[in-house]
């Protein structure tokens, strides 16, 4: 998955000297256009950046479109053209503010092609403690007339602009600025650019828009890519039955960085039997196998001893679900426009949407889900859907894309519907 770009709270107003004599204004007069143009910027701001730099040889490039308001954080990644201006990278986050809460969500796309606010992956943060508007940290006497309806920012202040924009400020401690005006206009704000002009470290802040007038680009639901998708919706609809044997892999990349999980769920319409270790060990009963019966109270979990050659009571280990509806796949409601074709399979162009659709709730957390790079489709002989996904881990864990990591594959497939019972070695067993 694709880390979501999350900007530095500038915390200290210490940062602002970095080492030089702060400017002052030319007067004790308040200048009121000066005084509403920071009051517009205080209120949000549509901001372009443009990074290019060389370090230890190498060049590195990196720049964003970035929109903040009182409950808005939007950001466009941007990646540098042939030509060598930025160009838009593809890509798009939107973060917003709970009305009632002031909790922060992520917009998104569900699997019903729906825009909804997710909060998974955020730990109930706060938008204010997260995109807090740097142009707090200054008034009108912080900064110097150059000459009429144009004032120079702070150099201090100019430095720690980019740490809010996710730039290390030790890449600015010797530059110099070459611009770091605020130009004046009839409303207060006209324009506002901070660049600097070092052939080793190259920095360019454009602000367009301020307040209210600051916009960002919604989130739409996917359109759909013109194909026929009904033999896809077919084999989904196939696994509405609530008879069915599950096959379950998650394969670690070539670094092995997870263990290698397998399972079996043979759902007789009642019962369920676990078979847990099919990716190194022959399927089979064996050593720590569940067996979910249907009682009284409902399914009761007992565990496989090898030694004892029966099924003990597991409920105080036992930590899956004990619901049955939660062990069969959730694709009544994926909307088919959220697929592309490609070739004889079939693409989900939003993996987060369906990760956790195709196999038991109890194989995936949100970490995993949030982690989602892949999710593609191919209808088997049988006229079932073989699903194939992935999602990166790293040295971090799931997700952490700026760390060293590989993607990890997770396989379903789907077999013996409206005919599954449990094995015999399941039914004959003793339980104790």
């Amino acid at each position: 998955m694709k880390k979501s770009f999350l900007p530095l709270c500038l915390c200290s107003l210490a940062m602002m000297g970095c080492g030089q004599p702060q400017p002052s204004s030319s007067g004790s007069q308040i200048d009121e256009p000066l005084e509403e143009a920071l009051s517009q910027l205080k209120a949000g701001f549509h901001a372009v950046l443009d990074f290019r730099a060389t370090y230890q040889g190498n060049a590195l490039a990196y720049g964003s479109e970035i929109v903040l308001n009182d409950d808005t954080f939007a950001i466009k990644p941007m990646t540098v053209g042939a030509t060598g201006s930025l160009i838009d990278a593809g890509d798009f986050s939107y973060f917003g503010k709970e009305e009632d809460s002031g909790l922060l969500y992520q917009e998104r796309i569900n699997k019903k092609n729906e825009i909804y606010g997710d909060v998974r992956g955020l730990g109930g943060t706060y938008f204010e403690a997260m995109y807090y508007n740097p142009f707090e940290t200054i008034d009108s006497s912080d900064l110097t007339k150059k000459e009429e309806g144009v004032y120079l920012l702070p150099q201090g202040f100019a430095r720690s602009l980019p740490q809010w924009f996710g730039i290390s400020i030790s890449a600015f401690a010797n530059v110099k600025f070459s611009h770091q005006e605020l130009v004046l206009g009839e409303d207060g704000f006209k324009s506002l650019l901070i660049q600097t002009e070092d052939k080793k470290c190259k920095f360019g802040l454009s602000f367009s828009e301020t307040g209210s007038k600051s916009h960002y680009e919604k989130l739409f639901p996917c359109e759909g890519d013109g194909t026929d998708k009904s033999a896809l919706k077919a084999s989904f609809d196939l696994l509405q039955n609530q008879n069915m044997t599950i096959s379950y892999k998650m394969a670690p990349g070539s670094l092995n960085l997870v263990t290698g999980e397998g399972y079996i769920f043979y759902l007789d319409g009642e019962n369920i039997f676990i078979d847990t270790n099919t990716y190194y060990a022959v399927p089979g009963l064996g050593e720590g196998d569940f067996y979910l019966k249907k009682e009284e109270a409902g399914l009761h979990p007992y565990r496989y001893s090898q030694s004892k050659s029966a099924f003990e009571d597991a409920s105080s280990s036992f930590s899956w679900s004990l619901s049955y509806e939660d062990y069969l796949p959730k694709v009544d409601d994926i909307d088919m426009t959220l697929y592309q074709t490609k070739g004889s399979k079939f693409s989900c162009q939003v993996p987060i949407a369906v990760f956790s659709s195709f196999f038991p709730s109890s194989l995936t957390s949100d970490l995993i889900v949030m982690a989602a790079v892949s999710s593609e489709a191919e209808i088997t002989e049988s006229g079932t859907p073989k699903i194939t996904q992935m999602a990166f881990y790293s040295m971090d864990g799931w997700g952490e894309e700026d760390s060293f990591g590989e993607n990890v594959t997770f396989t379903s497939t789907y077999n013996n519907l409206g005919s599954t019972s449990l094995p015999e070695s399941v039914l004959n067993a003793t339980i104790l």
